[in-house]
């Protein structure tokens, strides 16, 4: 088993209402690290005047403003769960979550739940390479879910 195998192994993220979103949106910089190991700045997964962090122990990349994260995401094999189970390894799980919010929309291939702050990636048309969960920040992807 490596290191980075190890440390997913130690760690486990619920999805459940939106308790998911309170674990990670608002928090430091120092807060996430606590959480998801120590970070490396990336240009990826952030907008003008955000700052990119990737966290590799656990397959993740948040986007940070004015220090505090405005979104975090999660990709395979990072350790979602929903009801005990696996969100990456029982992927036809994503309808009881979309379920959830009764505003959930599709938009550019994305499932995005404003109510629960969640995007779902790659789960509705069963295309693996692409899958992803993203919780975000209340308004970020207003634009895309109108």
């Amino acid at each position: 088993m490596t290191n980075r195998e190890a440390a997913m192994i130690s760690k486990r993220f619920d999805i459940a209402s939106d308790a998911f979103r309170r674990d990670f949106i608002g928090k430091s910089r120092a807060e996430i690290n606590a959480v998801l190991g120590e970070g490396r700045p990336t240009r990826r997964g952030a907008l003008a005047g955000e700052k990119g962090v990737s966290y590799v122990s656990v397959n993740a990349r948040a986007a940070f403003r004015d220090g505090y994260a405005v979104e975090v995401g999660f990709a395979p094999p990072a350790p979602i769960f929903f009801k005990r189970q696996s969100l990456f390894d029982h992927p036809a799980l994503w309808r009881e979550i979309a379920a959830m919010d009764v505003d959930t929309r599709e938009n550019l291939g994305f499932l995005i739940m404003p109510n629960l702050g969640l995007t779902l990636t790659g789960f509705y048309d069963n295309d693996r390479s692409q899958l992803a969960v993203t919780v975000f920040e209340a308004g970020r992807w207003d634009d895309l879910s109108a």
